[in-house]
């Protein structure tokens, strides 16, 4: 072929077609031989390599296709050319290559093979459907090995290896997807779903994932460095997010820490505050706010105790008392069990119960024997002394040896009373653990019987001067604790399934049963997997009180009803209030929901049936029963207060003398009434305790409050006749008391004395009397 050339240049027409027409020639001929290569290369490489190697061979003429496109060829043939390799190399074999035997996809994850692995991941990326394979047998490989993992007998008998196993399972495919597959989220979300679905075939992994907690807060994460402790946390925040019963993880969360917070053995309170932080973060703050109130009593019982002592300088030389006074709504509920105090720690308990309940009104302590620990100066044969670090039970126990050389065990659980499950662990530390048996028992054996008898071990020795003696106890829950537990977490359901239904009916008016079903699961999801069958039961609980109503027509239907029976709403309210007691109802909401109540009907009925009985009795007993907080007794009362304004003024006096009721006790007492109330000048000298003051100055204001927020017209409402059949009289005393200390304006105008809780405050007090024209 000649190109004539006239200067420099070419005829560029007749070039550019002939080297069009060359490279159509060459692209077909290279596809052509291409395929038919390839074909027979990876043909012979899957006979005789394994998966690692036939990867490496085929990555190795991929990339000789590319750099052979890149210098010889125009680059847009780069596509069609590696189109034959990725389909004759890759696409073929693809299923053979995944399941070949000792070197496939499981045997990679099995043997952490992060090259071949991410080898693999780009070669199949470049296929139809490859990496959607990866993911089917990586979910299934997990899903196999959880399912092994949750099933194994001898991995469930310690809970802690439990976690650390799946932790360590979680931080191997992490690394996986970030080094081999690219942090491809696809991947993420099928390793979180595997995770989420073997981790919950084992019903205890709530309570697993506490224990793991709190080994870690107790004593594992001693002396790690800030970073390590909250890398450890992140952690076990990415497991508590797989839980479907983060309710149940709730439960067991709060008994171990409160175990560890009464006993003082936790790490770090930055370590559990930064916990608690996180939960509040996934769950929401009404999910943690029992467990901020768990480390406010803490704190609160350190200045109560500083005040007890400040109160009884004679106590310092003594045995030293150290209470811890919980809220009852805010630690997990236990059983008061009943134990015979020594002489000497019995006192102390009965002087801090007088102290503390002069100083707070309204309250009841229940003491918590099987909660608390001791530390005992004891001295052994030869003079050998020591200092034992035991629990109360113990100390009971211990303490009995002081006047006898020995002891049945009959004589011992009569003179303690101590349950006797309890006592024989109590006993079994103390004699049959080796290096801490201060005690030997007749006859030698493994268990405690009731026949047995005990006496102290003279020759009890150790290197350390203090000892620790734990309490045999196992460490997970015994089947009737189970079984308790799990009630309670059904029961504690059912009122949060009640109000996600209204929610729910209340927003969609009118709503299919399926339907129905599955937004209140959705809803309840962050707490806990809901159960159907439990849904429809609360559904038909709903209907039976008139607060849905079935269609006519379709008894699959259900209406929400136009006009709920106020009565019952009002029930709803109190049982939402007092029965689930998250304490994440703020002030403005109930009343608002009082508000609301109050405006659905005109009739006087309006306080629910809970209170038909009389609201001081049935309100005054769920309060001696540690049923009610002090701050729900005024949230009540308020709400209740704003509820009775179109009630008429005999509900509105019977609230008030439901409120009034705990003062109304404290001023019955003839001394007081003597003391104080003979005449004027007795205030003064009572509200000269500071205590005292605050505590009038919080009563009168929150009245004043509460009746403002109700309607009530303070002129018309007559508290000496507020008497009726079913209602709690205010006590006379009180009224006096309430006249002289500034309240004056809620009773009639012929009161005659007025005292200015301004002016005692400031120490600058008057009294006047009608009948004389000035008084000071």
């Amino acid at each position: 072929m000649v190109l004539h050339k006239f200067g420099e240049k070419l005829y560029s027409g007749l070039v550019a077609t002939m080297t069009g027409h060359l490279k159509e020639i060459a692209k077909s001929v290279e596809a052509a031989q291409g395929a038919e290569f390839y074909r027979v290369e990876s043909q012979k490489f899957i006979e005789c390599c394994d998966c690692g190697d036939y990867l490496k061979k085929a990555e190795r003429r991929l990339n000789e296709e590319i750099d052979r496109v890149s210098h010889y060829l125009d680059p847009r043939t780069e596509k069609k050319i590696t189109n034959v390799v990725e389909k004759e190399m890759i696409e073929n074999h693809m299923l053979r290559l995944i399941h070949m035997e000792n070197s496939g996809l499981v045997h990679m994850f099995s043997d952490d093979k992060y090259d071949d692995l991410g080898r693999m991941y780009n070669l199949f990326r470049r296929v139809p459907d490859g990496l959607s394979k990866i993911r089917e047998v990586m979910t299934e490989h997990i899903k196999e090995t959880g399912k092994q993992l949750v099933n194994d007998p001898e991995r469930l008998k310690d809970p802690v290896e439990f976690v650390q196993r799946l932790l360590d399972e979680k931080d191997k495919y992490d690394k996986i997807i970030n080094f081999a597959f690219n942090n491809d989220k696809s991947f993420q979300n099928a390793l979180n779903s595997s995770f989420e679905y073997f981790i919950n075939l084992n019903p205890r992994s709530p309570e697993f994932i506490s224990l793991f907690v709190d080994d870690k807060l107790r004593k594992g994460l001693k002396g790690v460095s800030e970073d390590d402790v909250e890398v450890t946390l992140d952690k076990v925040m990415m497991l508590f997010r797989y839980l479907q019963e983060k309710d149940v993880f709730e439960k067991y969360y709060k008994q171990h820490l409160a175990k560890r917070l009464l006993s003082g053995k936790t790490v770090s309170d930055d370590a559990e505050r930064s916990l608690i932080v996180k939960l509040k973060t996934e769950c929401g703050y009404q999910f943690t706010s029992k467990l901020e109130g768990m480390f406010t009593d803490m704190k609160t019982s350190q200045d109560t105790m500083q005040g007890f002592y400040a109160s009884h300088p004679e106590l310092v030389d003594g045995p030293t008392l150290t209470v811890q006074v919980l809220t009852t709504g805010s630690w997990p509920t236990q059983s008061s069990v009943t134990c015979n105090l020594p002489a000497e720690m019995s006192a102390l308990c009965e002087k801090f119960r007088s102290y503390y309940l002069g100083t707070h009104t309204g309250r009841r302590l229940s003491w918590q024997t099987n909660m608390g620990t001791a530390d005992l100066k004891a001295t052994f044969g030869k003079g050998q002394k020591h200092e034992l670090n035991v629990s109360t039970y113990q100390m009971c126990v211990l303490m009995l040896f002081n006047n006898a050389d020995r002891l049945s065990y009959k004589e011992i659980e009569q003179a303690t009373e101590i349950p006797a499950s309890d006592l024989k662990r109590c006993l079994q530390s103390l004699a049959l653990v080796k290096g801490r048996n201060v005690l030997r028992k007749e006859p030698m054996s493994k268990d405690v019987g009731e026949d047995d008898a005990f006496f102290v071990n003279d020759k009890f020795s150790s290197k350390l001067y203090k000892v620790k003696i734990g309490t045999v106890v196992a460490q997970k829950e015994s089947e009737p604790e189970k079984q308790e537990t799990r009630q309670r977490v059904e029961e504690d359901r059912k009122p949060q399934i009640e109000a996600a239904i209204v929610r729910i009916m209340k927003s969609r008016k009118q709503l299919d049963h399926n339907n129905l079903i599955a937004e209140v699961t959705k809803q309840l999801q962050s707490r806990f997997l809901a159960n159907p069958t439990e849904v429809k039961k609360r559904i038909e609980s709903l209907i039976e009180r008139d607060f849905l109503e079935r269609d006519e027509n379709d008894r699959k239907l259900y209406r929400d009803p136009d006009v709920v029976s106020l009565k019952t709403r009002c029930c709803f309210f109190i049982v939402i209030c007092i029965t689930i007691r998250t304490n994440v109802v703020g002030c403005e909401e109930v009343l608002t929901c009082a508000s609301n109540l109050q405006s659905i009907v005109g009739d006087s009925n309006i306080l629910p049936f809970y209170l038909e009985q009389g609201i001081a009795n049935t309100i005054g007993c769920l309060q001696r029963e540690g049923c009610l907080l002090r701050g729900e007794h005024n949230l009540l009362g308020e709400a209740f207060l704003v509820m009775a304004s179109v009630a008429g003024i005999q509900q509105q006096q019977e609230v008030l003398a439901w409120l009034l009721e705990p003062l109304s006790q404290e001023w019955t007492h003839s001394e007081w009434q003597d003391k104080y109330l003979s005449e004027p000048y007795g205030l003064v000298y009572l509200f000269s305790e500071a205590q005292v003051m605050w505590s009038s100055f919080h009563s009168v204001t929150f009245f004043d409050k509460a009746l403002n927020r109700s309607g009530i017209k303070k002129a018309n409402w007559n508290p000496e006749n507020s008497s009726t059949p079913d209602s709690t009289p205010i006590n006379p005393i009180l009224i006096k008391y309430f006249v002289l200390s500034g309240s004056c304006s809620y009773f009639p105008a012929t009161s005659h004395y007025t005292l200015s809780l301004v002016s005692i405050c400031t120490s600058n007090f008057t009294w006047r009397d009608p009948s004389c024209n000035d008084h000071e």
